[in-house]
């Protein structure tokens, strides 16, 4: 029997090419453009962080990290955060390839609100599949231990007032504690034009409940002088959360004029067909000559102001916006900040701004 040798030598040959064409396909397969020129991957260690139940107004932190398990350098960009409540404290914005990376969000309880919340907090990077690192922050509001109202004290009074009465100025702060132990306030004092009128600060428990109220009643001294407030209660308590409670006390002092309100709001203009319009009021008190206004003028053309006059010492300044503008000049933007300047020419001589906010 003859056998074909040909045959035979062309069979490992044809084996051989075979499998060097499947080898090239298996590299080429794992070839990409990313690992040709090298790109950066993010990996967190976690997608969200929960504060867990939060009482008390002291600032928490919580670490995240980020991992680049990519060839090239990982760079982290812009941070933003849905809520100023979350903010990011430390950040490590350049990762080398194959290190870890650090992000330390903080939480503010003073500026979150009640109950259950969840925020977000977002890292721009120059990850190709993950331009936008995105971060659930999760945390339950309890009732904190003290309960301070107001937290802070807004007062917008005539000097004269002041004068003939204590009660003009007269503010009221409570303190309501549900603190386990024994709350204890343990100094209470004030800025130089307050006046501690009268405050409890023994510890009453009613029966049946260990919820209980400190009352601080302060006021203005008539020495205080014409102008904007910088003053302020300090109460001292044993409570390690709480160990210095600060009110501010803030406003105005006017001599002989009140201008309300201090500052315009207007929202959801997207939605009005007409926009409302909004009255500052401007009054001369005491036995002062005629109020007169002059140089009214608004920061924007789309802001109209007319002057109506109410008695002769009184003045309505009639605010309005112009929804017109706004179509003639595109999209609206969120939040828009104007103000309507004028200047008083009697009885006192004195130049003012009002602040006009609109909101989209």
């Amino acid at each position: 029997m003859k056998h074909n040798s040909a045959y035979h030598s062309c069979v490992p040959h044809t084996c051989c090419v075979l499998l060097r064409i499947i080898l090239l396909f298996s590299i080429l397969s794992l070839v990409t453009p990313e690992n040709l020129l090298g790109a950066p991957k993010a990996r967190l260690s976690s997608a969200s962080v929960d504060f867990g139940k939060v009482t008390g107004t002291n600032i928490i932190e919580k670490d995240v990290v980020i991992t680049n398990v990519g060839t090239d350098t990982l760079e982290l960009k812009e941070v933003g955060s849905s809520c100023s409540c979350v903010t990011v404290k430390h950040l490590d914005r350049t990762i080398p390839a194959g290190s870890d990376g650090r992000a330390v969000i903080v939480l503010h309880p003073s500026k979150a609100g009640k109950g259950n919340q969840q925020q977000t907090v977002v890292f721009s990077s120059n990850d190709p599949d993950q331009q936008h690192l995105i971060v659930g922050v999760r945390w339950q509001m309890g009732l904190a231990d003290l309960d301070i109202s107001p937290e802070a004290i807004d007062l917008d009074i005539l000097k004269k007032d002041i004068r003939e009465s204590l009660d003009a100025s007269k503010s009221t702060v409570l303190v309501l504690d549900r603190w386990q132990k024994r709350l204890e306030i343990t100094d209470v004092k004030t800025s130089a034009h307050v006046e501690l009128t009268y405050y409890d600060i023994l510890y009453r428990c009613p029966k049946g409940t260990r919820i209980h109220f400190f009352r601080i009643e302060v006021a203005l001294l008539p020495n205080t002088p014409v102008g904007l407030l910088n003053e302020w209660i300090k109460l001292s308590t044993n409570h390690p959360q709480y160990s210095t409670i600060t009110v501010p006390i803030t406003g105005q002092i006017a001599s002989t004029i009140r201008i309300t309100p201090k500052i315009l709001l207007y929202r959801n203009l997207v939605r009005e067909k007409t926009t409302p319009v909004k009255t500052i009021t401007v009054e001369a008190y005491g036995e002062s000559d005629t109020l007169e206004l002059d140089q009214i003028k608004a920061a924007h053309p789309w802001l109209v102001v007319k002057q109506t006059r109410v008695n002769p010492k009184r003045v309505d300044l009639k605010v309005s916006v112009q929804p017109a503008y706004w179509k003639s000049a595109g999209e609206m933007p969120k939040m828009t900040k104007s103000s309507i300047g004028f200047k008083i020419k009697k009885p006192d001589v004195v130049e003012k701004r009002i602040d006009v906010f609109l909101f989209h």
